[in-house]
Formats: structure tokens, C-alpha cells, sequence
């Protein structure tokens, strides 16, 4: 979130924002769903990626996919093939379970993102949008 802060404001962590991750990232790591990659350089972690598998309501033929929920590396070590690492061990793990289909999200505003994930073939299917209502504030 704080990368994603200054390219748009609704990124903005709340006070207490860094409980409520750690709250949801353990809740993750206890799932048997889900799974976490880290990438470390000299026993301290430089990146991760946060995975889980999840399923379609039953109106869809195709239920079962993979959401990519996070994947961040530390500026220094961006654009050496980490992140490419962190995702191939994701996808093998989401192969080995069968699933096909891989979704995420990224900022549409976080161009190096987008390339990122492109490059990795991903493609956008959905376009999320919203409305800021100058009439109501908070």
C-alpha cells in the first residue's frame, strides 16, 4: 500500500491498516488454500507472493481458479527476476493443483506493474471502476 499510495489516494492505509494485514496474512498462512513465497537475501526477506485458491459460484462452468492476493519486492532488489521467481513457484503450485485459471489485481495507475504482469502473459478481462461522490466525504 504505501508503494501504491502516491499514485492514487485510495490506497492510503488506514492508522491501524498494518493489524488488519497481519491479522489477514495469518489467517492466510493457517489456510490450507493458500500459501506464501518469500524471496530473502541475507535472512531478511526482500520479497513475497501471497496465493489462494478459490472457487465461481456454481452458475459458472469453470469454478475452481488461483488469486494472486500480493506480490511485492524491495525496490533494490526489482527487476533481477525475483518476482518472475516468486510467480513461476505460485503457478507450479496452482499446476500441480490443477487449476488453469489465474487471476490478480493490479493498480491501473502502476504502469510498472501492468508490464510486469503482462510480460508474464496475464490480460486484462475485467476494467474495475468507481466513482468518488464529491457530495459525501470519508
Amino acid at each position: 500500500m504505501d508503494f501504491h499510495c502516491h499514485l492514487d489516494r485510495h490506497h492510503q492505509k488506514a492508522d491501524d491498516g498494518g493489524d488488519h494485514f497481519a491479522a489477514f496474512l495469518r489467517a492466510q498462512l493457517a489456510a490450507d488454500d493458500a500459501r506464501l513465497w518469500v524471496g530473502e537475501h541475507h535472512l531478511t526477506i526482500v520479497g513475497y507472493c501471497l496465493v489462494r485458491l478459490s472457487q465461481r459460484p456454481p452458475v459458472f462452468e469453470d469454478r475452481s481458479y488461483a488469486e494472486i492476493l500480493d506480490l511485492a519486492v524491495e525496490e533494490p532488489y526489482r527487476r533481477c527476476g525475483l518476482g518472475t521467481a516468486l510467480v513461476t513457484e505460485a503457478q507450479g503450485w496452482f499446476e500441480s493443483r490443477g487449476i488453469r485459471r489465474v487471476e490478480l489485481r493490479v493498480s491501473a495507475y502502476n504502469e510498472g506493474g501492468l508490464a510486469f504482469w503482462r510480460k508474464l502473459g496475464y490480460q486484462s478481462y475485467l476494467e474495475v471502476m468507481y466513482r468518488d461522490d464529491p457530495q459525501r466525504s470519508g
